[in-house]
């Protein structure tokens, strides 16, 4: 659902903005967009993993593994780029390289 995608990561960006900046956001929101030519060529681009997976408190976590082009303010796309996109961030998700294709 590319509408509560894009909610989500507006609201965990702005949040790590109030974190960094100690001020809450205030400008314009982000627009994801995702590259359907490589999404529509797999099978697949979420990925499950599980962390603890031997453990009695295991947690599946899913993601989403394709390339993306975010527009918008340029401070709240470093703030993701540097901390990572979305959540679980301190378990090494929601990491992104940034690609120039010209």
């Amino acid at each position: 659902d590319k509408d509560e995608i894009d909610r989500v990561l507006f609201i965990n960006l702005t949040a790590k903005y109030k974190i960094i900046n100690d001020l809450h956001y205030t400008g314009d929101k982000l627009h994801l967009e995702w590259d359907w030519d490589y999404i529509n060529k797999k099978k697949r681009v979420s990925a499950k993993v599980t962390i603890n997976e031997n453990a009695n408190n295991s947690v599946d976590i899913i993601g989403i593994r394709a390339p993306f082009t975010l527009t918008g303010d340029p401070e709240l796309i470093k703030i993701g780029y540097d901390t990572g996109f979305g959540e679980k961030n301190s378990m090494g998700f929601g990491f992104a390289e940034s690609v120039n294709n010209n």
